[in-house]
């Protein structure tokens, strides 16, 4: 398990750099976008984990060129130059200064990231893909360097040491054992559709392509194909139901590392529940010691990140808040404590933080109560609830004569004080007065039939 990953000198990271000390089983990252989120996905992938990087100002890709004994791509015929492109590795070097420290043995570690997206699906067609670097993907590579060899022979190119196209395996890295087993995409298919159907993601199936054994097609519910592009929200479920099976399928005799950088940029609803709820499914599986040993999750958005840390333990979870000062990348260490909230829960906490303040004998701001207690009434029964502002406030929903006025007499308080500064409202026993509105306002959740989510927001437990 990784017990501290130190980044500097690298992206938005300065030399003094930043540390992430004491990872749980279950980490939470949050940060905005450019902060330095993407950075740690990428040293954590290493170097073969990054796909090339295509430079979309050079030359683009034809038939025409030359390999060298390093595996390099070389133009040929100056006069067609425009239908090329030169590939260029990543250089991962520039991570030398960042540093990961282990607890026990050196787990592997699979990220999900644009990368992986990038380098795991591949439009072979419109509307036929391949996935992955398995042999399916080795077959197609191979394929085509094959085809393009034997144009080039045929065009009388000379190909320097290339005077077989079998010598590609060991120019590009492919393994002829890998091409000529017997392969089916069918285990792929049967696997993503069955976790389609299980997580109710109708929208679309996968099915083995009709032009290609060794690829598949996107198909829509009424079984007729997507020729069209696929959508930003398709390609992400697709990919990330891939990558669950890499992370099941990879390394078998230990178990692994999860990595998850932002996974639902420009994702629609229902598929930003999908992986909400496929991510929940992995940090249970690393809390509970099955085949995950660690789950880092980095993300920018609120409500994802809320949808899945409610749900994990204290004593499991630790989370870092991201920012830049300066254009440097910078992280806040908080512990087990969640520092994001959303905005009806900051409401609570702050509420919270005044009865525990009453209850010490401590100060606290008696002038800024009512405001918080109008917030949260009208936020739960007005906005959520859907009951009447004015009957709520005018007591209406109270049956109990003896209660009645004693609502009343809160909504009258927190609604003055919350609309402006009135002379002597306040005056001699505030504190008396806040603590007495604190009771009323229990008894108001009580009364409407809402005391438990009282007593969930304020945290008391039985």
């Amino acid at each position: 398990m990784i017990k501290k990953i130190t980044i500097r000198d690298v992206a938005s990271y300065d030399s003094e750099g930043v540390v992430f000390d004491g990872l749980q089983k279950v980490n939470f990252i949050y940060g905005g976008n450019g902060t330095g989120k993407t950075t740690i996905s990428r040293f954590l992938a290493g170097p073969d984990k990054r796909p090339d990087m295509i430079k979309d100002d050079t030359i683009r890709q034809a038939d025409g060129f030359s390999i060298g004994k390093d595996g390099s791509i070389e133009i040929i015929d100056e006069g067609l130059k425009d239908r090329y492109r030169t590939i260029e590795k990543r250089d991962y070097s520039v991570f030398k200064n960042c540093h990961l420290e282990w607890e026990g043995r050196h787990n592997e570690i699979a990220v999900y990231n644009q990368d992986f997206k990038k380098q795991n699906l591949t439009e072979v067609m419109p509307g036929v893909f391949s996935m992955g670097n398995d042999p399916m993907t080795k077959r197609l590579r191979y394929s085509r360097l094959k085809s393009k060899v034997a144009h080039m022979l045929r065009r009388g190119y000379d190909l320097g040491p290339i005077n077989d196209y079998r010598q590609l395996d060991k120019l590009n890295n492919i393994e002829l054992e890998d091409v000529n087993r017997p392969y089916s995409v069918e285990p792929t298919v049967y696997s993503i559709n069955k976790e389609l159907k299980r997580i109710g993601f109708t929208g679309f199936k996968l099915r083995t392509s009709s032009h290609n054994p060794y690829c598949y097609e996107i198909v829509r519910r009424d079984g007729s194909r997507a020729e069209e592009t696929l959508s930003e929200g398709e390609v992400t479920i697709i990919t990330f139901l891939y990558y669950l099976q890499v992370v099941e399928g990879v390394g078998k005799g230990g178990k692994k590392i999860v990595v998850i950088d932002d996974p639902i940029s420009s994702l629609d609803y229902d598929a930003i529940c999908v992986v909400s709820e496929l991510t929940s499914e992995l940090m249970y599986y690393a809390r509970d010691n099955r085949f995950i040993e660690q789950v880092i999750m980095l993300t920018h958005n609120t409500a994802f990140h809320q949808g899945l840390s409610v749900r994990q333990p204290k004593e499991y979870t630790g989370y870092w808040k991201m920012y830049k000062r300066n254009g440097v990348s910078k992280v806040k260490v908080c512990g087990r404590e969640n520092p994001i909230m959303g905005d009806y829960e900051q409401l609570w906490d702050d509420l919270r933080n005044v009865k525990r303040s009453m209850e010490e004998g401590c100060k606290w701001d008696v002038i800024g109560l009512p405001n918080l207690m109008r917030k949260i009434v009208e936020t739960y029964f007005v906005d959520y609830g859907g009951y009447n502002r004015h009957k709520l406030f005018a007591g209406d929903y109270v049956k109990n004569p003896e209660v009645k006025q004693e609502i009343i007499t809160l909504m009258k308080w927190i609604d003055e004080g919350s609309h402006g500064l009135k002379d002597n409202l306040y005056a001699g026993c505030g504190e008396i007065m806040g603590e007495r509105y604190m009771d009323a306002l229990e008894e108001l959740f009580r009364i409407m039939e809402q005391k438990v989510h009282w007593k969930m927001m304020m945290r008391e437990h039985d």
